[in-house]
């Protein structure tokens, strides 16, 4: 059997701050305060002996891009890189955007991971699933940014 490919996906922007309170080691400091595809980096050396390639990028801040852009920049580069035989793993909001890829590209999907992650229904939005779990999805914080979750970035 051929050693596929990962795609890790991270959830909404993890402050760099929130990341440094609840783990062990050195702290981590980007230039904008956000953890992006780097939550992934104590994974990433344990997966590459297993696998073809592995990949953790940084969706594109979620002020200026929506659930469509996040999507889009995850098949382009499976696209790009030709991958095939594709795991992907995705963290909280990365589960929607991993969810959208394997719908666009289902024949080069080896499986798929959630963890913790919202898996939606389809035309579900991760309002829609915040909201079918008791919780108003205006009151829910980003982590460590103390933002509200605006309904036009969770459709």
């Amino acid at each position: 059997m051929t050693k596929p490919s990962f795609v890790l996906v991270h959830g909404g922007n993890m402050s760099t701050e929130t990341w440094n309170r609840f783990t062990i080691g050195d702290p981590v400091n980007t230039p904008d305060g956000k953890m992006g595809g780097r939550i992934w980096d104590p994974l990433v050396p344990e997966l590459r002996p297993h696998a073809k390639s592995v990949f953790s990028p940084t969706l594109g801040d979620e002020h200026a891009h929506d659930l469509t852009d996040h999507v889009n920049q995850i098949c382009s580069l499976v696209v790009d890189n030709d991958l095939r035989d594709v795991v992907f793993a995705a963290h909280s909001y990365g589960g929607m955007v991993i969810t959208g890829v394997a719908a666009r590209h289902a024949g080069r999907v080896r499986g798929m991971v959630y963890v913790d992650a919202a898996l939606p229904d389809p035309g579900q939005s991760l309002f829609d699933i915040i909201e079918s779990g008791g919780s108003d999805p205006l009151s829910v914080s980003g982590a460590g940014g103390g933002t509200a979750l605006h309904r036009e970035a969770l459709v």
